[in-house]
């Protein structure tokens, strides 16, 4: 089947518990499914920043613990 017709989300709240207790929380821009697993897309408008890469890493980690499938995660400056 082509990737063409996969389901997509948009604006997915995402939740996980990390080292010592802590809770990430984040909105991620875009999530779909993909061969294999799932991509989450973080859209930015001013530049590729390290802070972006970091909250970016936070919402992958959470969707491969929510689905336990793999995770790539894509930053788009626009």
């Amino acid at each position: 089947s082509s990737d063409l017709w996969r389901p997509c989300w948009r604006e997915v709240p995402l939740t996980a518990t990390v080292a010592d207790g802590v809770v990430l929380e984040g909105v991620a821009d875009l999530v779909f499914e993909a061969e294999g697993g799932y991509t989450v897309v973080d859209f930015k408008s001013d530049g590729d920043r390290p802070e972006y890469h970091v909250q970016l890493a936070g919402y992958a980690f959470a969707l491969q613990k929510a689905t336990g499938s793999p995770v790539r995660a894509v930053l788009a400056v626009v």
